[in-house]
């Protein structure tokens, strides 16, 4: 009970920061995009790269109306 009161509270946290970035979200389509941002490892030639994929949607928005920056999509490790 108490997790899915929290959960609750972070959606609406999440949804004010949106709309108060001037975004409205569907909050399905939202999951869609954060789930389909991806990292993999590639190694090529002996060195090693983490690679990530580009975000969809509404998944950039909702990463930047919290405050978290994702950094390069390609990155030596």
């Amino acid at each position: 009970m108490f997790c899915s009161f929290l959960a609750l509270l972070l959606m609406k946290e999440l949804q004010l920061r949106l709309e108060a970035q001037g975004h409205a979200v569907e909050w399905r389509r939202l999951l869609d995009d954060l789930e389909a941002l991806e990292e993999f490892t590639v190694t090529s030639g002996g060195k090693t790269f983490v690679v990530r994929t580009a975000t969809r949607g509404d998944a950039g928005n909702a990463l930047q109306a919290v405050g978290v920056a994702l950094g390069p999509k390609i990155r030596r490790q």
